[in-house]
């Protein structure tokens, strides 16, 4: 049985608040931002995904290391998340074909056009806006384990080192002249894909999730981490990188990805493991629920939401974000809410025998 750690159940709940928010208001005023270069502060602070990653990598080493038959932990824990991801890449598709057969693109070149937009739906940009680091993430954690597993911790080394190098060549900080010089060879629009498929797979899905795994594995010596040193030089390099990227480079959407990313996500994990909250552990479940409703449910009810209110995407401001987010976490929380009052009836004898019922509801009074 894995151990258990109120800051990582604490984590995903805040993080997925923080996404819904992001998504909503944050991405948006960035956007209208007349000084884009600003953007580049908040580059070095984007631990929340990676953070995801180090969580998924460090519970997966504790699951399969603890568990009977490591290789069937495994691929169960990688065909649960597959199959959900692959039920919401065919509704997603059945939406895009729909969409094409309604509008009479049926042509050879349109049917072509179409395999396209959904390849990258399904592997590069995710079925959903919140699910593009999926794919990655099951990438991530099956070469983790079928090199960490076996020891073979030099070779990955090796391959995620190289992987986090050609990450920040295309979405990174040195990635201008990188992609300025790749762009005439692929075009602008073979360059994005480029960069997506390395900075997701590579920069983030490999690097990350077996960043967690090695965490897991050392776990004891990194509690023992001099964490005011790894403080202090997350800090310098992370100043050095944004004055290096505010005052000579031009910010655009390609930058996805900074070198402080990965010691400030180190440094941030730490913290996490650090966290004793006995409150989190008593109301595991409801937060666990609350995280997953909020992430896989938070974009349907933010276009329901803008929707209702007459609004679009580009036209909401910071109060109409604000308040969007808000209306959503709240939708998220009463369905939270729903759950466990119908899962509790499920579990409860009393449910299913009828015994007692007056007593029940005044102790629920």
């Amino acid at each position: 049985m894995r151990n258990y750690y109120p800051g990582i159940t604490l984590f995903k709940a805040l993080g997925c608040v923080l996404v819904v928010f992001s998504h909503e208001l944050f991405i948006p005023l960035m956007a209208t931002m007349e000084n884009r270069q600003l953007s580049f502060v908040g580059l070095p602070l984007s631990t929340v995904v990676p953070g995801f990653y180090l969580v998924a990598g460090f519970l997966a080493y504790q699951g399969w290391t603890r568990a009977d038959d490591p290789g069937r932990y495994v691929r169960r824990y990688v065909w649960r998340i597959a199959a959900v991801y692959g039920l919401l890449c065919l509704l997603n598709i059945g939406r895009q074909v729909a969409g094409a057969v309604l509008h009479g693109d049926t042509s050879a070149s349109g049917l072509l056009a179409l395999g396209k937009r959904i390849a990258l739906r399904v592997f590069v940009e995710g079925a959903y806006q919140q699910l593009w680091f999926i794919p990655p993430l099951i990438f991530g954690m099956l070469v983790s384990y079928a090199l960490i597993s076996r020891r073979r911790l030099r070779l990955w080394a090796v391959i995620a080192s190289l992987s986090f190098a050609a990450a920040q060549s295309v979405a990174g900080t040195p990635s201008g002249p990188v992609n300025a010089a790749l762009s005439g060879l692929f075009g602008g629009e073979g360059m994005d894909v480029i960069s997506a498929v390395a900075v997701n797979y590579g920069g983030f899905g490999l690097v990350f999730v077996g960043a967690g795994v090695l965490l897991a594995r050392h776990e004891e010596a990194f509690k023992r981490l001099p964490v005011l040193r790894l403080l202090a030089f997350t800090l310098l390099l992370a100043s050095a990188e944004t004055a290096y990227l505010m005052s000579a480079v031009d910010w655009n959407e390609a930058y996805r990805l900074a070198f402080s990313t990965l010691p400030a996500s180190v440094l941030m994990f730490y913290g996490i493991l650090r966290i004793r909250w006995a409150a989190v552990k008593r109301h595991h479940r409801l937060l666990n629920r609350f995280s997953l409703v909020t992430f896989f449910g938070h974009t349907l009810f933010i276009k329901l939401d803008l929707l209702a209110l007459g609004w679009t995407y580009v036209e909401t401001d910071a109060w109409q974000g604000t308040l969007v987010s808000c209306v959503t976490l709240l939708q998220c929380a009463a369905v939270t809410y729903a759950w466990m009052r119908i899962d509790g009836r499920r579990r409860s004898p009393l449910a299913s025998t009828g015994a007692e019922k007056p007593a029940a509801v005044s102790r629920a009074g």
